[in-house]
């Protein structure tokens, strides 16, 4: 079986990822928040166009990030107030937004808030550290994002 390379974008060290039963045994079933689980078998892996479950996977420690340590991982409900439908939808809301504060709301109710000029100072930083090589797997870029 071909495996599909993994999915993701990075901003500001925040990792969004699509929810996949993949994901959540890299999570270990024992670790996986239950709505995320509970989430995964109502709904499968979905592949719809517009219709993904977004993850915020992990986070990558650093200053633009401080004190969100705890947090994740977590199901998105709403980066900037609106719901992100899918991966893609999630980075074009990341990127598009005009407020100075990138804010992501989970399920679970904890809200991630983050400063968008601080992240634009920081972002290469980050992935550097980190030994990311992409922001964002190639699909993502494929779309011209």
């Amino acid at each position: 079986v071909l495996q599909q390379p993994p999915r993701y974008f990075v901003y500001g060290g925040l990792v969004f990822a699509p929810l996949t039963k993949n994901l959540l045994l890299d999570l270990g079933w024992s670790r996986g928040p239950a709505e995320m689980m509970a989430q995964a078998f109502r709904s499968g892996d979905t592949r719809e166009p517009g219709r993904e479950l977004v993850v915020l996977q992990r986070i990558l420690g650093d200053e633009v990030n401080r004190g969100y340590d705890d947090v994740g991982p977590g199901l998105v409900k709403a980066i900037d107030g609106v719901p992100p439908g899918d991966l893609p939808g999630a980075l074009e809301l990341v990127e598009r937004g005009a407020a100075p504060y990138l804010s992501v709301e989970l399920e679970s109710g904890q809200i991630v808030a983050i400063e968008r000029a601080a992240v634009r100072r920081r972002q290469q930083e980050i992935l550097k550290t980190y030994e990311v090589r992409a922001d964002r797997s190639v699909e993502l870029t494929r779309k011209g994002q």
